[in-house]
């Protein structure tokens, strides 16, 4: 019993030619905001993005700390209230990590998804830069 096909052998080259000339899609995920056309500014705060993507991260946090550790809500808050110091201390680098996800989209809204995605990557460079020069360690193989 032969099976029948819908295509015929022409439909089928064409399909293949068709597959073989054009350019694969890129698969950076910053990408297809650029080819989606949204190279104009965003239709919304870039600060209230940051805010909502570290809103869903303390909320995983509390979630975290309630199913999996086992402990109430209140013990994140007592843990925060006896080490004011670290929380403090801590919240230097929590503070320019924000400033640097605004500057991220900013940046993304302002530039091509490709040269955005090189200078995103850019930052292993100088944080091993800065290890070398300012704590003055060296990097092994």
């Amino acid at each position: 019993m032969a099976m029948s096909s819908s295509y015929s052998s022409d439909s089928l080259e064409q399909e293949k030619q068709k597959l073989l000339t054009e350019e694969p899609p890129n698969k950076s995920p910053n990408s297809a905001i650029s080819a989606n056309g949204l190279k104009e500014h965003p239709k919304f705060l870039t600060s209230a993005a940051v805010l909502g993507v570290e809103t869903v991260k303390l909320v995983l946090s509390l979630l975290y700390i309630a199913f999996v550790e086992k402990k109430p809500l209140s013990s994140a808050v007592e843990f925060i209230k006896q080490d004011k110091r670290n929380t403090i201390l801590m919240a230097v680098p929590a503070t320019l990590y924000s400033i640097q996800m605004t500057l991220e989209y900013i940046a993304l809204s302002n530039l091509d998804a490709s040269v955005f995605s090189v200078l995103v990557q850019t930052k292993l460079l100088a944080t091993a830069g800065c290890a070398v020069l300012i704590l003055r360690r060296s990097i092994k193989k």
